[in-house]
């Protein structure tokens, strides 16, 4: 099974790493079986959307391949590689489904440097022998999203290990802007054959608004480009998200988007809104 979505194609790149990637005749299976709870890392892709009674043939598929091999993956999720409906179908819907939507972004030329933030701000990747704890605290100041805060900082942590081993394969860094001993914005950018995907893009809410982000993507994208040899670097962000305005003055145009739906598990669904 092809994958159009170049999103897509990125994300399946950490799979690839250390987790499995299984071709079905109807969908693409994705486990992580070091991090269960990781909904994006333990997932089924559909090449079209559902239609007529597929949410129960879906969530049915999703148990078969996902959760009965790994009874900690509570939650489930559907990517669906193609064109947005813009909403989600109305039967994944009234079981308690979330949908969303990805806009994915693409660099190929680095333009030259933008207005950046003050030089007392200090770009380098990030020792994870001694600053993985400056990276976590980061990362959790933006809260859970929802999710179950102790559950989310431990899948937090596997990431960061697995991030850590892709770092030490040589397949990318972790970069951290710094002002003098704080962490106040931090992002992954890993690649495979040319291809460069960046992950987790961040900036502390105290230090935003100030160029510190655009200044750290903008350098971490040119170690790709000149030291790693990519050709093309993509990010991934909802589509109305507030960073694009960072990615474009950066260079990065809009490709394409894709969509999906998750379930959460019961421990991190968030409590429904009185009538």
């Amino acid at each position: 099974m092809n994958v159009r979505s170049l999103g897509l194609q990125t994300h399946l790149m950490f799979a690839r790493f250390d987790g499995q990637i299984i071709e079905r005749p109807d969908c693409i299976v994705v486990r992580t079986p070091g991090n269960p709870t990781f909904y994006w890392g333990n997932f089924l892709l559909f090449p079209q959307a559902p239609k007529g009674f597929d949410d129960i043939k879906w969530i049915a598929r999703f148990h078969e391949e996902i959760g009965a091999h790994q009874p900690e993956s509570q939650h489930i999720a559907l990517a669906v590689d193609g064109p947005s409906p813009g909403r989600i179908p109305q039967a994944f819907k009234d079981l308690g489904f979330e949908y969303f939507e990805n806009a994915t972004l693409v660099l190929d030329a680095l333009p030259p440097a933008p207005a950046l933030a003050s030089s007392d701000v200090q770009i380098r990747p990030i020792d994870y022998a001694t600053e993985l704890e400056a990276v976590i605290a980061l990362e959790l100041s933006d809260g859970a999203d929802g999710y179950e805060p102790v559950g989310y900082e431990i899948f937090r942590r596997k990431q960061h290990a697995r991030y850590a081993a892709m770092a030490h394969a040589g397949m990318g860094r972790w970069f951290g802007a710094w002002l003098g001993d704080q962490l106040v914005a931090g992002c992954g950018l890993f690649h495979e054959s040319r291809l460069g995907r960046f992950q987790y893009v961040m900036t502390h809410e105290q230090f935003r608004g100030r160029g510190i982000c655009t200044r750290l993507i903008h350098e971490a994208a040119r170690t790709a480009m000149e030291q790693w040899h990519c050709e093309r670097l993509v990010i991934e962000a909802e589509p109305e998200a507030a960073g694009h305005r960072v990615y474009r003055r950066v260079g990065f145009r809009l490709k394409e988007s894709n969509w999906g739906m998750q379930l959460r598990s019961p421990a991190d669904r968030k409590p429904q809104a009185l009538p």
